[in-house]
Parts: C-alpha cells; structure tokens; sequence
C-alpha cells in the first residue's frame, strides 16, 4: 500500500509539524507524541503513527524494521485491508500487505474483531516498539567494551555518551508521562475513539447495540469493561492503572540501563586509568633501560680510550665479531626515542583533584568595589577581603556569597580597612555560617570599627536595607585577631605572613602557604616614591583659585588619602604666610576620630613622617580646623574644605557642590579614582549641567581638576613589581573592565619570552590551576643521627601535622611533637621448679642473646634476653618476666613463657645442671650434624670435600657449599640459587633467633 504525508495527516488528525520528528533531522532522538486521534512515535529506527485501529511505519522494508513488523503480526492478526487514498494491493486468502515500489508509508491493520487482549492496540504497538529498541542496548555494550588498548577505550567513551543522552532522553519522558495523570489519559486513543462512537450514536439513530459491537474489538478489555462501556460509562480509571504499570516497568527497564551504562562508563574510566599507569611504567623501564645503556656506552668509550693509549696493545675479541655493535646501537635508538617521548609527557597537566587550586572572584572581578576572592586548595579554604559595593546598597552591594559555603572557610584575611574591602564583614561574621579565623594588622583593626560605626550613621537605607548594626560591629570586633607585618600564622595547615602594602595605614599585602604552594595577594598597594609633581600642581591650582576669590571644595576619602592631602596642604600654608588667613577645614567626624589612630601608628608610616615626628607630631595641624556639619560654616570668602564622600553622593560634600558649582571662581579638585556612576565621576567629563540634591539642574561653571593621588599603582609600577617576583601565574582584580583588559594585553607583551599566564576573570568566574605536590617525610631526632645505607629500612613513626611529615622514634615523639606518650611496664610470674640453668639452656638455642645477670635490688639471678625481656628467680618455685609493652617484646615475652610451661610438664622435670651448660663448641657441632643431615635429606647426593665445603651432585650438576659464608659455586644457576635458599632455612631453623636488627 501507497500514501502521502497529505493522506496520514488527513487520516489520524494531527498536524504537520508533528510529523517532522519523523525526520532524518531527529532520526537518532527518542520522542512520543500523544495527539487527540494519534501517536506519532520515533524510537531511532522504528518510526511511526500509532491510532486506534492501526499503525503506519515509515520505511517498514529497513533491515532494523522487519523483527518489529513480524512480532507486531504475531501480536496483533490481520483483520481486514483498509481503504485509503492511493493505491491498494492485498490478498484475501493469506491477508498479507505489499507495498509498490515508491511508497514509504505502510499501515497494518488492526486485531481481529472479537479478540480479547489486555491491552489497547495503540498500547501493544508501543510496548513492541519499546522492546526492539530498548533491551539490545546492554547486549550491544557487552559486545563492544573490550580493554585491549588505550584507544579502543577511549573510542568506546565518547560512543557511550550519545547512547546515555538517548537512553536518559526516554527514561524522562517516561517519568514526565508517569508524573501526569492527565497526560497519561491523553494517550488512550481508543477511549477518545469510542467516546466519540457513542457520541455519534446517540446524536444519530444508531441503536445501543451498535456501540456494544464496537467495544470488545477496540477497547481489547475484558467483558466487564466491555459492559461498562455499554451501559454508557466511559470513566475507565484502571486504564489508567495499566498503563501507568507499563510505564512503570519500563520505566524501571531503563532507569536500570541507565545506571548499568554509568557503571560502564565509570568501568571505562578506570580501565583508562588502568592503561595510562601500563603505559608510565612502560615509560620508566624505558628510561631505566636507557641509563644502562649510557653507562655501557660509556664503558666501551672508556676501553677504547685505554687501548689507543696503550698502542691497541690491549687485546679483544669483540671486535673479531662482524655485527656484534648492531642490536647495542637499535637499543641504543629505541632508548633514546623513548627518553625523547618522555621528555615530552613530563608536562602533562596534573588531574589529580587534590593538586587543584581554585580561586574565584566573589566581587572586583572586572569591575571596582566588593572586593572579595576565594582560594581552595587541598581542602584548605582562604577568603581574601569582604567589602561592598560603594554603587549599590543593601544586599545588592554585598559579594556573591550564595556561590560558597562560608562554615568551610578557614582563614579570612582583611588587607586594609577602606569600605570596599572590609564593611561586609560584619554581615560575614554574624549573618553566616563562617567558624573560621579572621585576621587584619592592628591599625587596620583600630581605623575599622570607627569607618563601619559612622557608615551605619551616615547611611540613608531602609532599616529591611541595613546590613549590619553597631552591635554586630562590636560582636565582630571579638572576633578579629591581629597580626604583626613578617610575622608567620599557621591555622589548621594553612601558613601565612603579611607585607606593607604603602595603600593606607596598616594595608598589607599576604603572603599563604600551604603545602609548598605560595600565593601572594596583594590587594591595593602603592610603592613608596616621590610625588613632587602632582604635589606642585595640587598646591599651584588651589593657591591660584583662592588669589581670584574662589572657594576650593576636596571631595575626598574620610581616611588614607585625606590625611596626606592634609599634610600637604599644612606644610604648603606654614612656608606661604600670605595664606594664613585662609581658613582650612577637613569636614568629617570620622576624620578627627581617626587622627588619634593615625598618631599613635606613626612608626608604621613612611620615613618622611617620621623624621618629621621627630621633632613635632605632624597630625596636630596648625592651619586646618575640623567642620563638624554645613550649619557650623560661615561661607565668607576664600576657603579650603576637605569633605567625604568622595564621590558627591550626599553628606557635606555634595551639599557644597550644590552651593559653588554655578560660580566659575570656584574649583573642585577631585584627588584620586571615583567609582562609576558617582557624580564625581561625572564632572570629571565637564557636563554644561548637573542635577542638584533638591532635583533641580544648574550649570556647571567651577572648574573640575583631577589630580590623582591614588595610592594605587600604575602600570609602570605594577610591572616593575611583577619583574622582581617572575610568578608563573598572574590574576588581576579590582578594576574596570576595560581598564583591565589594556593592562593585562601590555603585560602581555611584556612577559612574552616567559610562560608566565595573566588571568582577568568575572565575579564568580572560577580560575583553575593544578600543581605537582611532592609528599616527602623528614627524619628527626635519634633517627636523624645516623646516614641509612642505601637499601636499609628506616623503622619509626610517622607524624602528620598540616602537610608537614615527619619521622622520629618512637622515644622521641613527646619531644618534637604535642602529643603525650606512656609506656607500660608488664610482670607476670609463673609456677617453676626446676632448675634456672635450664632455662638459660633452653633460651640460648632459641635466642642468640641471653645474659646472665643479678638484680641489683633483690640480690637474685636473672636473664636477659636481647635486652627486652628479664627473667628473674623469684624463689625456688617461681620465676616473673618483666618487659616494656611493644609488639616484639611481647612476641619474645609469650615465647618464653610457652618455653618455661613447657619445662615445667617434662618428664622427668628435673634435668641435671651438667646437661644444661653444655660448651658452645658442642651445641656448634650438634648444628652442624643436623645441617649436614638436612641437606642429605633433600638433595641426596652430599660429600664433605675440600676445605671443609659439602659438594652436593644432583642430576650431574655439582654445588659446592661454604658452610660458614653460606656463599654457594655451581655453573648450574638453577642448583646455585636453590641450594643458597635451602641452607638459608635451614640456618634459620637451627641457629637461635637474632633480634638485634629489631
């Protein structure tokens, strides 16, 4: 049978864009469709259209199609040939479908009339097509996997991804259509087909026994069911249990292939594993062989330099030999090749998830403000700096903490105290989960609860707004420990240290360590240099501003920057007379507040300050007198003022601007960089007009200098300084997008010859590198006396603390380590009546040292064997064991006491004191019987020869045996090595037990 794409949509109701899944754009996608009348299904090589009454399959003459046709025709018998639009050709007799060479589509024809299935011929025709494509996969797999080589494994890895991606992409769709009753109920064509049955019938004049004919053959139920639908009731509520049982069984079918394909993957990846280590070791024998070779080479070198000394007087065979060099130099070949290939793998990147070191950007990436980076390394978690965002406010100005957990950090280390580095810290402390440490240098601690305390003053948010309140200032503020600059803290494996940074008083640069990886994070540093020029221009602009009658407004930083331009101006107002009577004013609290700190860290500035300290304190200003609010100013004539914010958002600052900024006498020297958005930043570009505080606008005719006394550095600093340290790995942060893109393409250029790799990432951009971390254990103390051979084995314990390893005896452990240590001293007494020579007798044949002795306390004999366990006579029936708790002392302590029971049960138990001091020479010759005896015993043929050494024959081959040396000659190394072994045993059995290396 023929028919077009127009027929089937006409047919089975259902749009044209259905029927693009059928496709070969989505051939290898898994997709089921439920439409009113229809099912459009796709399961990679089976496609069709599922109805009530019949199936079309696309392509039904496929290879891969046919087993579903025939299983399909098993389940479901013909019934009768359809009439559709185009040509038709069936035979009556056998009810067999043809199909004329330029058709594709094929339908088969529903189940026989009266046919009593369990399920719903749409649902049949589902679940044979779910069987053809679901249950080959494993043995597909099976076939294919196979661990014979690297690539083969890596092939079948990346195969295996799209086969999961279908697998999962059926295995949800069929958990989306088990989660929805509703669609579930969608998918029951043949109720949807009989509701409409009935519909008509009782539209129209058919009789119910019309609609009673229809049921059995197309719900394919039982007869109640069948009843139920006579009777009119079309709520089939266990339709909806069976298919939610099928889906479910499949469901579990390939939930379960699923996992099985993770395991094969999982499988494949360590087979991958398995075949790189195959290959390393493969490389090391090469290299090994390689070294061999050299020395050989070497060798020959060495023996042909000898002969042309000595005339070729040296005679040598080898070189008789044609070809005899010819394997040496292939080897000699395939070596060096092999050093070659792996000198080029030493690169490799490290995957070992442990080497990784993380660092994320939590705020300043790309952008000024909210500084704030996380570093991870080896399960060591460091936070730099916790700022806000001077742009934004409330939750908005906070760093991405979402992106961490803060209860894993260990260590957060605060490099100054400026609002964009430290005000979220309180929010930190105590509106997370952090348990970690915090540290910042003792001026950066003093200046940064006085800045946090007036930032909650002064800002104008909404009480649901507030970050923080002065008592989680205070509460923090318990939490903070402080760190002197060089000074080095180890918190839980973690060692870090700080530097000056020159930014503001108390800014340091850290320095952290842990397990042998240093990473330096400097945030806002400045190198200490003249700034003559920009102090002659600062001071030109004002002086000249105020000699017309102007007004000069600072907007500036209430810390750090303010009180430089303070001295500045101080200094420049006593060398100038002519402007004394020029009043001064720095309006900010937290300014004079501040000024107390300022002193009292005067040995931490720079070197200018403090000669000046020297003779008078350089903070107590002769010229320049606080302004507490705008209702103390009288504004009558010239004037210097220094207000915050910095960037004119509100407070006195901007309530000046507004004042003078219409006046073109006046002047605005902004000192340094202002952040985006900032009405500072705004006048810097000289608009005609700005926007006043009321929300009025007014032209801008005072004259807008910017005079950069940024305490930052500049490229050119900032390149002098990565010159002197050469680190492998730069990262730039806290700065404006595009600024930071034009100093890392220069620095660039600048590190070209060097591998050194310059990062710029976003907030919450992750930047990962990997480092090849060698464990290595020093030892210490008694162990560290003497130089182990080579080959020699090191015995004690090994101490872990951080990513230190140490190895020490155990005697030493209190003294290089905090850990407490004890030792147990056990006695045990024992029945014994017999004679103490006895015992003695019977140590030495076991143990090769056992001392006689006395106890210096009780007067009585004792024993010692190998200093580690003393027997002593306690009286003439018992004897006591004393030793120190230890694994080999308790081996020989339990030896003893079995040797001793043992005695004690012989007959008859006394034993003559003659018989238990027999000579050395007696107990020698007694050995050497049974050695001699044992050998017989094993090789048969044994003689005593020359010089004392046994000749032992077997098979024609002779050994001779040195009975002292135990060194053994034969030209049969087979015999050699087996008579060196049995003689070794043999020794071992016979002769006492040496614990001395113990």
């Amino acid at each position: 049978m023929e028919c077009d794409k127009c027929a089937i949509i006409k047919r089975v109701a259902i749009p044209t864009r259905d029927l693009r899944i059928l496709g070969p754009v989505f051939s290898h996608s898994s997709n089921i469709l439920a439409r009113e009348k229809a099912m459009v299904v796709n399961l990679e090589f089976i496609r069709a259209t599922v109805t009530a009454e019949e199936v079309l399959i696309l392509d039904l003459l496929r290879q891969e199609v046919l087993p579903f046709v025939d299983q399909l025709r098993q389940q479901t018998p013909l019934k009768r040939p359809f009439d559709i639009q185009g040509t038709v050709h069936t035979d009556s007799q056998e009810n067999e479908l043809h199909v004329s060479n330029g058709g594709q589509w094929v339908p088969l024809p529903e189940a026989a009339e009266g046919l009593q299935c369990e399920l719903p011929f749409e649902f049949q025709v589902l679940e044979t097509a779910l069987e053809r494509d679901a249950y080959p996969v494993l043995d597909e797999l099976a076939r294919n996997v196979s661990t014979k080589n690297l690539e083969h494994v890596r092939s079948l890895k990346s195969n295996l991804t799209p086969l999961l991606a279908c697998v999962q992409k059926a295995r949800d769709e069929t958990e989306h259509l088990l989660d929805d009753n509703e669609d579930m109920a969608d998918l029951y064509l043949t109720r949807k087909w009989v509701q409409n049955q009935q519909a008509e019938a009782l539209l129209g004049t058919a009789t119910s026994n019309s609609i009673i004919s229809f049921a059995p053959h197309l719900r394919r139920l039982n007869s109640d069911h069948s009843a139920s639908l006579a009777t009119g009731s079309i709520l089939y509520e266990n339709d909806v249990e069976e298919l939610e049982m099928l889906l479910e069984a499949y469901f579990t079918q390939l939930d379960g292939t699923r996992n099985k394909i993770l395991s094969v993957r999982e499988y494949i990846d360590d087979t991958e594993d398995y075949e790189n280590i195959k290959l390393d070791q493969q490389r090391n024998e090469l290299i090994q062989l390689q070294l061999t070779l050299t020395i050989a080479s070497f060798a020959i070198a060495m023996d042909t330099l000898v002969a042309s000394f000595f005339g070729m007087n040296i005679p040598c065979r080898l070189y008789e030999k044609n070809g005899v060099f010819d394997y040496f130099l292939g080897a000699t070949g395939m070596a060096s090749t092999g050093q070659s290939q792996s000198l080029k793998r030493r690169d490799a990147p490290v995957t070992r998830e442990g080497d990784q070191l993380t660092l994320t950007p939590l705020g300043a990436g790309n952008e000024v403000g909210r500084s704030c980076v996380y570093m991870s390394y080896k399960g060591k978690t460091v936070l730099f700096d916790c700022g806000i965002h001077p742009a934004y406010s409330g939750m908005a100005a906070l760093p991405y903490f979402d992106e961490i957990d803060p209860s894993t950090i260990d260590v957060l280390l605060i490099t100054h105290f400026h609002l964009d580095h430290a005000a979220s810290l309180p929010y930190f402390l105590e509106k997370t989960t952090f348990k970690g440490r915090v540290f910042m240098t003792h001026a950066t601690k003093a200046i940064y609860k006085l800045l946090l305390t007036d930032y909650v003053k002064v800002s104008k948010v909404s009480v649901e707004d507030m970050l923080f309140d002065e008592q989680d200032i205070n509460r923090s503020m318990d939490k903070i420990e402080v760190i002197d600059f060089h000074q080095t803290v180890e918190v839980n494996g973690i060692k870090f240290w700080c530097y000056t940074a020159g930014h503001v008083l108390g800014a340091a640069m850290f320095m952290v360590d842990i397990a042998g990886v240093r990473v330096l994070y400097t945030g806002d540093y400045s190198p200490h240099q003249p700034r003559h020029i920009r102090e002659k221009r600062f001071t030109d602009v004002i002086h000249s501003t105020i000699s017309q009658g102007g007004r000069v407004l600072i907007p500036a930083f209430a810390l750090g920057r303010a009180q430089e331009l303070l001295l500045i101006l101080d200094e420049y107002w006593s060398n100038h007379p002519e402007l004394h009577n020029i009043p001064i004013y720095y309006a900010s609290p937290l300014a004079k507040k501040c000024m107390t700190v300022y002193q009292t860290y005067i040995l931490s500035m720079n070197e200018r300050i403090r000669n000046q300290f020297a003779n008078s304190n350089p903070f107590k200003f002769k010229h320049i007198s606080p302004l507490n609010s705008i209702e103390d100013f009288t504004d009558v004539g010239p004037s210097v003022v220094m207000a915050s914010p910095s960037g004119l958002q509100s407070g006195l600052s901007r309530q000046l601007f507004d004042m003078w900024c219409s006046d073109k006498k006046n002047a605005c020297v902004i000192p340094g960089y202002v952040v985006e958005g900032t009405l500072a930043k705004t006048i810097i570009n000289e608009p005609k007009e700005v926007t006043l505080m009321n929300g009025l606008t007014a032209p801008l005719n005072m004259q807008v200098h910017y005079i950069s006394f940024s305490a930052h550095a500049d490229y050119a600093q900032t390149s002098t300084f990565l010159k002197e340290l050469m680190p492998p790995n730069i990262i730039l942060v806290h700065g404006e997008a595009n600024e930071m893109g034009r100093l890392k393409q220069k620095l660039i250029t600048e590190f070209a010859d060097g591998n050194t790799k310059i990062i710029t990432p976003k907030n919450c951009q992750s930047v990962e590198m990997y480092f090849n971390s060698e464990k290595m254990a020093k030892t210490i103390g008694k162990l560290a006396e003497k130089t182990p051979d080579v080959g020699e084995t090191v015995s004690g314990i090994l101490v872990k603390k951080g990513f230190t390893y140490q190895i020490m005896a155990p005697e030493d452990l209190h003294v290089f380590s905090q850990l407490s240590t004890a030792n147990i001293t056990q006695r045990i007494t024992i029945p014994f009546s017999g004679a103490f020579g006895v015992i003695k007798h019977r140590l030495e044949q076991i143990y090769e040292s056992v001392e006689s002795g006395t106890d210096e306390e009780s007067g009585v004999p004792t024993l010692q064997v190998h200093e580690r366990v003393t027997v002593k006579l306690e009286s003439d029936k018992h004897i006591s064991l004393h030793w120190n708790a230890d694994p080999i002392s308790d081996m020989v302590s339990d030896s003893v006491v079995a040797l001793v029971l043992n005695i004690s049960r012989e007959v008859p138990k006394v034993v003559v004191e003659s018989e238990a001091v027999k000579s050395e020479e007696e107990n020698g010759k007694k050995a050497e019987k049974v050695i001699y005896a044992l050998l017989v015993s094993l090789f048969g043929d044994v003689k005593r020869g020359e010089n004392g050494k046994l000749v032992i024959t077997v098979d024609g081959n002779v050994a001779q045996l040195d009975r002292q040396s135990g060194d053994v000659e034969s030209e049969n190394e087979g015999l050699k090595e087996r008579v060196r072994t049995v003689f070794r045993r043999i020794q071992g059995a016979v002769r006492p037990i040496p614990l001395s290396a113990s």
